[in-house]
């Protein structure tokens, strides 16, 4: 750019992906420099930390009402983009999974008290690196008297990459029928 003065411009690296955060130390060679006999470090060093990824929601249950979620067999599906789903240690992560499918409402006889609290980890499947399935059994005792809003949060120890929750989208609704 200038007697004293360089311009990096860096082209895209679509293969670069990392897991952990990398520290970036420049340092000028000595054959670079007009006076200085020996390379330079630069100051101060720079981090490329590891982009958060993001979790799709998709599954039979996104257009689900409530006799559907009561008779079963309905799938929320969880696929991750730039993360992967931990494969040691999955099994102990199934219950923080299930904790974290959570409806805005509180009906006594709604989804946090009905279908999460029921639940089992069984029903919870690392179907690959990206992909859990959740297969809902029937919840004959599910009734609402209000669409409910479903929010699924995956915690950051189910992941291998994110340092944070990631928070699934879309949310769904399960309607009253």
């Amino acid at each position: 750019t200038s007697a004293t003065v360089v311009t990096i411009t860096l082209r895209a690296f679509p293969d670069y992906d990392i897991t952990a955060t990398e520290t970036i130390t420049a340092t000028i060679p000595a054959t670079a420099l007009a006076q200085s006999g020996s390379a330079l470090v630069a100051s101060p060093t720079f981090d490329v930390t590891v982009a958060a990824g993001s979790v799709a929601l998709t599954g039979t249950v996104t257009d689900d009402d409530e006799v559907q979620i009561r008779t079963g067999t309905s799938t929320i599906v969880l696929t991750l983009t730039d993360d992967s789903w931990v494969a040691a240690g999955f099994g102990s992560q199934r219950q923080n999974i299930i904790d974290g499918v959570t409806s805005a409402q509180s009906e006594t006889t709604g989804w946090n008290l009905v279908v999460r609290a029921g639940l089992g980890v069984t029903d919870v499947v690392r179907t690959n690196d990206t992909v859990v399935t959740i297969t809902l059994p029937a919840f004959g005792s599910y009734d609402i008297t209000a669409t409910e809003t479903i929010t699924v949060t995956v915690p950051a120890t189910a992941l291998v990459q994110s340092g944070s929750a990631l928070v699934a989208s879309p949310t769904f609704d399960v309607t009253v029928n």
